[in-house]
């Protein structure tokens, strides 16, 4: 199959840290003062930084998810069909090289996310150029003898940003690059569920809030930045209904839900009622 380059679509965006982020790096050793799981750093800034490995693996991982393609034990989704949104977008290894040529390029690449400049002209956060990281430290107890195991955790404050940049390539395979862009749902699909999700690791533990800086305050004594999106009670009378169209366009549109029925439609008496006929009108005879 023949591969046609049409274009490049660039994504960019800023990700805020509205609690602690810990995406860790390597071990800085025994010494005395060492950090036992450290973020990972820039080599040259000594800056903390989100690798676009992370970010485009929890997104692979989300789409694996919404497309059902999480199986058996878990192992990352790979197949041979042309038309995987998941293989298309993310790709595949290089040693799957029949699968490379059926699903075509990597369609998403997603570059480092470094700290964002407003970011690092505070100085809550850089301080004679040493960025101010945090230590959170956990334990785990010995459910007999109550002995405690700590472990530091080192985690970038809370209200850091990041500057992220996503590069979406679109491919004619004979559709005119129809097929990609239409995927670029997939994309923003990942990207809103990663704001319901975790980045990092701790997320289960603390390391993870989700806010709506459009929202309502949590507390006043909060900053501004914490605010959350409640709930539209409206749509608990409101089903979504998508139809897929003749000519494969979808269309999406709240409908008034329809009550629940009433009747007591025990297996007993829908059977009794199925056996009569009353449930539907038979034509003819089976």
């Amino acid at each position: 199959m023949a591969y046609q380059f049409e274009a490049h679509i660039m994504i960019t965006g800023q990700i805020t840290c509205l609690s602690g982020l810990h995406i860790g790096g390597t071990e800085e050793g025994y010494e005395i003062g060492g950090m036992d799981n450290p973020v990972i750093k820039d080599k040259i800034s000594n800056y903390p930084y989100i690798p676009g490995s992370s970010l485009k693996g929890k997104m692979r991982s989300m789409t694996e998810w919404i497309q059902g393609k999480v199986k058996g034990r878990g192992e990352v989704h790979t197949c041979a069909d042309p038309q995987c949104k998941v293989c298309r977008i993310f790709g595949t290894s290089a040693a799957e090289q029949h699968r490379e040529e059926a699903a075509g390029p990597t369609r998403l690449l997603v570059r480092d996310a470094h700290l964002a400049q407003e970011t690092l002209n505070d100085e809550r956060y850089v301080s004679a150029g040493v960025f101010q990281t945090e230590t959170k430290t956990e334990n785990s107890l010995n459910r007999i003898t109550s002995v405690a195991n700590p472990r530091p955790m080192e985690r970038v404050p809370r209200g850091a940003k990041f500057d992220f940049e996503l590069v979406y390539g679109v491919y004619d395979m004979g559709d005119r690059g129809r097929a990609d862009i239409e995927n670029l749902a997939e994309v923003a699909a990942a990207l809103d569920m990663l704001q319901a999700s975790v980045l990092g690791g701790g997320g289960s533990r603390g390391s993870y809030m989700v806010m709506d800086a459009k929202g309502e305050p949590v507390l006043d004594m909060l900053g501004d930045e914490w605010r959350y999106k409640p709930e539209n009670s409206e749509l608990r009378e409101a089903v979504l209904e998508t139809v897929i169209q003749k000519d494969g366009a979808f269309t999406s549109s709240w409908k008034k839900r329809r009550p629940l029925p009433e009747e007591e439609s025990w297996f007993e008496n829908v059977w009794g009622k199925y056996m009569k006929g009353e449930i539907f009108e038979q034509e003819g005879n089976i």
